[in-house]
């Protein structure tokens, strides 16, 4: 009993000194365990920014590129050669729009964009051709194409135009832009949030949920210091519940698995649209 009453003084008079030094070697670790994540939210930016349309198969993660900015392209004013109805002009446009901002890109003034889209229209008789020719910033080609349609109802002929070009100029804009920007990436885990959060309510104090993310080491420390003196076990369940916790490659565990299938679409080309 004595060595018992002796511990208890001891922790009395140096119980503040260890809650201090156990507060600040949870932060410390919590930081560095988290620190990316965090700071990444703390400017702003969120799982989904600067995703790109093209999934990982191998290893189901989404691989967010570094500048945004990157998908970004302008209209520019569509040429006629010959006469063309004005209704149909207008019409392409507005289809152009939707498809090619569903597709991912961002529609921007010609001074802020990175690429832009010039097409010019022929028609002979019941056959519309469409010409493009995608530049970028610095006014290089990336891409040109020509497209023939069988005009038989305009509205049909006007999307069919549409989803060829955005397409195409999709796959060629990401295919070109974005193996150069590729060098820092940052991808979402595959650990499922949810699962994470529980294991982190219920078994946190003892490290469980860190084992589960792949971080066996800070999972043997909350083993042994009951969840970094408990401190780090609240911190956890914040980090884990709001998404801000990381896996053991750093990657943060949001939960927000989804894959944007594009590859189908970008090599789907409807039926009565001919390259040439």
């Amino acid at each position: 009993m004595e060595t018992i009453y002796a511990i208890i003084d001891w922790l009395k008079e140096y119980g503040d000194v260890l809650g201090g030094m156990g507060s600040i070697f949870a932060i410390t670790t919590l930081m560095l365990t988290n620190s990316k994540v965090i700071i990444n939210r703390v400017r702003g930016v969120s799982d989904e920014d600067q995703i790109t349309d093209t999934s990982d198969t191998q290893s189901n993660v989404l691989t967010k590129f570094v500048k945004p900015n990157i998908k970004t392209i302008a209209i520019l004013p569509i040429e006629t050669i010959g006469s063309i109805d004005q209704d149909f002009i207008d019409g392409l446009t507005e289809e152009l729009h939707v498809e090619i901002q569903q597709m991912g890109l961002t529609i921007v003034p010609v001074n802020n964009a990175r690429n832009s889209l010039n097409i010019s229209l022929r028609k002979s008789d019941d056959i519309m051709r469409a010409t493009i020719h995608v530049r970028d910033m610095n006014k290089a080609s990336i891409f040109s194409e020509r497209y023939t349609v069988k005009l038989t109802d305009m509205i049909s002929s006007q999307t069919d135009i549409a989803v060829s070009i955005s397409n195409d100029i999709t796959k060629h804009i990401l295919a070109k832009k974005g193996e150069k920007q590729r060098e820092k990436v940052t991808v979402i885990s595959t650990k499922s949030r949810a699962l994470t959060t529980v294991l982190a309510i219920f078994l946190g104090v003892l490290g469980i949920h860190r084992y589960y993310i792949g971080r066996p080491f800070t999972g043997i420390l909350y083993t042994i210091t009951g969840g970094l003196f408990v401190i780090g076990w609240f911190m956890d369940i914040i980090l884990a519940s709001t998404g801000l916790l990381a896996d053991g490659k750093g990657r943060p565990i949001s939960g927000k698995r989804k894959r944007l299938r594009m590859e189908e679409r970008l090599n789907e080309l409807p039926t009565n649209v001919d390259r040439e």
